[in-house]
Order: C-alpha cells, then sequence, then structure tokens
C-alpha cells in the first residue's frame, strides 16, 4: 500500500503470482478468502494505473495471471470478474479519474493477451466482457468527478450508478451505495 521502489514491486508482484499459483484453490474456491482477492485485485489494479511502465506492465501480467487462474481453476473467473469490478468502482473516491488512460490501455492489454493466447473462445470473449464492464465503470467514475462541486448532481448520479447495477451485480450496487454513504459523511 505504500510507495515502493520499481524493483521492490517488481519482486512483489512476481511473489504474489507464485502464491496464486500455489494457493488458487483457497484464493478462488473458498468464499472466506474474498476480501483478500478483493484487495489484492485493488491493488494490482492501481498499479495497472502508474507512468511507470515496468510497473504497470508488471501489474497487468500478474492481473491476467488472477484472471486466468480463477479460470482454470472454477471454470469460470466470476470471483475476479467481480472482485476487478468492485475495485475499479472503489477508484471513485479514491483516484483522480481523469487519470485513467493508462488503466484504461492495461485493460485493453489483458483482453488482447487473452484473445492472443486462447483465440475466439469463451474465456477470451468474457475477458473482452470484463474489460467493457471496467470501462463503463471508469466512465461513471469519471462523470462522478465531473459532477464533483454539484453535491446533489453527484449524489443522484452516485445512485443512479448503484441502481444500474441492481440486477446484474448487487454486489456491485452496495459498493456504489457505500461510495455514496462515504460522500455524505465526508459532506457531514
Amino acid at each position: 500500500q505504500k510507495n515502493q521502489s520499481v524493483g521492490v514491486l517488481k519482486c512483489l508482484f512476481m511473489s504474489i503470482g507464485a502464491f496464486v499459483q500455489l494457493f488458487s484453490d483457497v484464493l478462488f474456491s473458498h468464499k472466506d478468502t474474498s476480501s483478500y482477492c478483493g484487495d489484492l485485485a485493488f491493488q494490482i489494479l492501481r498499479y495497472a494505473n502508474v507512468p511507470h511502465g515496468e510497473v504497470r506492465s508488471s501489474a497487468t501480467a500478474l492481473l491476467y495471471l488472477f484472471i486466468k487462474t480463477n479460470f482454470k481453476e472454477r471454470g469460470d473467473f466470476g470471483r475476479m470478474k467481480l472482485q476487478a469490478t468492485i475495485a475499479v468502482s472503489r477508484f471513485s473516491g479514491n483516484t483522480k479519474m481523469d487519470q485513467t488512460s493508462l488503466l484504461e490501455s492495461s485493460l485493453e492489454a489483458v483482453a488482447t493477451r487473452a484473445l492472443k493466447e486462447f483465440g475466439e473462445n469463451d474465456f477470451a470473449s468474457e475477458v473482452q466482457q470484463l474489460a467493457k464492464t471496467l470501462f463503463r465503470v471508469i466512465r461513471d467514475s469519471s462523470k462522478i468527478q465531473e459532477y464533483k462541486d454539484d453535491v446533489q448532481r453527484m449524489c443522484d448520479y452516485m445512485y443512479k450508478i448503484a441502481l444500474g447495477y441492481s440486477s446484474d451485480s448487487p454486489d456491485l450496487r452496495v459498493t456504489w451505495l457505500n461510495n455514496l454513504s462515504e460522500y455524505h459523511l465526508l459532506r457531514e
């Protein structure tokens, strides 16, 4: 969570990658570990948005490893899909969303890598769909930054986003409602 040197981060990402491969069943199959998966996804996506190319590339490769390993472990990558979407949603409260072009290019690289490695199959199309969903979340978060000076519009838009996820992703809806409640607490 703290700023680290490039060498430390690359070693950390490799260590996390080895951990994911060794303990994939625990990380992706047990209900009790979803918070760990979510925290790791948040930090990886955070580093997939940094200007330093080596760090961003390592984080992008680690994100792809998470998705691929989750798919191999369970036959789908629902947990990573959910946790990555929630992580990007959390950025709305933690990151200036006008600075997400690097994250978008990292997500595009993940989708391209899946397409190159697996061709036109279910896995690659699901990864591309995940990238589109995350782009949507980024767009929504950018819109929120646009309304940052208009409290009423900001709250209305956050609530509208939360409603948009009611049927297909209740957990994501809760994340946006949590963002809204944190905003209310900040504004007292």
